[in-house]
């Protein structure tokens, strides 16, 4: 997972749930993230897919 996505993916997340969007209208969507978060949807997909590989296998939850 790349570090130079991932915490600004992490910071994004943040704005949008506590409704305080800097970049987007505010709806929780996947390309609002990206957007938010100033990452190509290339690289956020990525770091999405690898959070989710990491929750399914590594983790054990859904």
């Amino acid at each position: 997972m790349s570090a130079k996505a991932d915490q600004p993916l992490r910071e994004a997340m943040e704005r949008l749930f506590t409704g305080q969007p800097t970049r987007t209208d505010g709806k929780l969507s996947k390309n609002n993230l990206r957007r938010a978060a100033g990452v190509n949807r290339a690289l956020a997909d990525a770091v999405l897919l690898a959070r989710s590989w990491q929750r399914k296998a590594i983790d054990g939850t859904n």
